[in-house]
């Protein structure tokens, strides 16, 4: 069997992939076609890189794409060969990483049969609401994917869902009061706290454990950004000579992160470490531009939450000094292929959470493979 697909090396593949490989490796010596390994897998346990190239593999022509479209049969078949209706609300296409999110959904929705709707949030909780309430009727969804802006202002239209039998997955931020389970069927999230710490950590090393600390985040109370406030407050327990100056809110807004930091720079002369957990144009817009319109290009190790491809991009070229990525593309494949396989009865148990990997991009080699592999038409991570 041929080990490798183009671009994806076994050594690359993590741990739980490689796993997945040796499990398709096992039924293929017990001569199970593609078709019945999936069937016996599971739609979520085939689509990752390990499994998908190990079914490719195993094909005349080792062409990736036969593996997919054996994936696409099963649940075509599952589905009774009628198209799934999923509804995805986004926090507001204004913001590329939620764009990333429904391009994704689509992506790997086309794969499993489902017909995708989106509705813009509009990126203000207000706007939000209204756009969900009006959806929320306007079809017989078979699942529904919410990535809230303000915790619990979707909760009441999407309890009345839940209430009438409709899978609704949690993306990223929660529905109802942080911590809350409101009867969703799964939430797909990385550890927040996790991700602070590992880009603080990375950041806090790489200025000598010396200097001062600014951080802007997104919405204040959602669970991600108390997840991220804390681990940035465990890796500054862990430099006791970094010390934190301000912590402020942006609301995900590039405009309100700008107008913080072109008052930072001109009220701290100096700032050793500037971290942007918020959307990633923020960090290049708000902290960056500023810093270069002040003449201080290179003196601030700056971050960035989400390693968008415009993020690692910004790495390569020396812009940002790490990124930590939040995968939108993961999200939006999981709710795709986690609703359509429950939808159909592929899989009749879902864990409550879902959770995706917090990955660092700190140096040229893992920014440009952090690129190509979310670039549009791969949607890998």
């Amino acid at each position: 069997m041929d080990d490798g697909i183009t671009g994806m090396q076994p050594e690359s593949l993590s741990d739980h992939e490689l796993a997945r490989r040796d499990e398709v490796s096992f039924y293929q010596k017990k001569g199970m076609s593609r078709r019945d390994i999936i069937k016996t897998m599971g739609l979520g346990a085939v689509l990752g890189t390990g499994a998908i190239a190990a079914l490719a593999a195993c094909s005349s022509s080792g062409d990736v794409a036969a593996a997919t479209a054996a994936a696409t049969d099963t649940a075509t078949a599952a589905a009774g060969g009628k198209k799934l209706k999923a509804l995805e609300v986004s926090f507001g296409d204004v913001i590329p990483w939620c764009v990333q999110i429904t391009d994704s959904m689509r992506f790997y929705g086309e794969k499993f049969n489902v017909e995708l709707t989106h509705v813009d949030g509009g990126a203000t909780p207000e706007s939000q609401v209204k756009a969900f309430e009006e959806a929320a009727t306007r079809e017989a969804w078979d699942f529904v994917a919410l990535t809230p802006i303000a915790p619990n202002s979707l909760a009441p239209t999407a309890r009345a869902l839940i209430d009438k039998g409709i899978p609704v997955i949690q993306l990223a931020v929660d529905i109802g009061k942080p911590g809350e389970d409101i009867g969703y069927l799964t939430y797909i999230s990385q550890d927040y706290e996790e991700a602070g710490y590992s880009i603080a950590a990375d950041l806090f090393a790489k200025a000598g454990g010396k200097g001062n600390v600014i951080v802007t985040q997104g919405v204040a109370g959602a669970g991600n950004v108390v997840g991220r406030s804390k681990g940035v407050n465990k890796a500054l327990a862990q430099f006791p000579d970094m010390v934190l100056l301000e912590e402020a809110y942006t609301d995900y807004s590039d405009a309100a992160s700008k107008r913080l930091w072109d008052a930072y720079v001109q009220k701290y002369p100096d700032i050793a470490v500037a971290l942007e957990m918020t959307a990633g144009t923020a960090a290049l817009n708000g902290a960056v531009a500023a810093l270069e319109a002040a003449g201080r290009t290179g003196k601030t190790l700056v971050g960035s939450n989400n390693a968008e491809d415009f993020a690692c991009q910004a790495v390569i070229d020396g812009k940002l000094s790490a990124t930590v990525r939040h995968s939108s593309v993961l999200l939006g494949m999981w709710a795709a292929v986690i609703g359509a396989q429950y939808k159909t009865g592929v899989v009749t148990e879902v864990p409550k959470t879902s959770w995706m990997p917090a990955q660092l991009v700190n140096d040229n080699s893992k920014a440009k493979s952090m690129l190509d592999l979310q670039a549009k038409g791969v949607f890998l991570v």
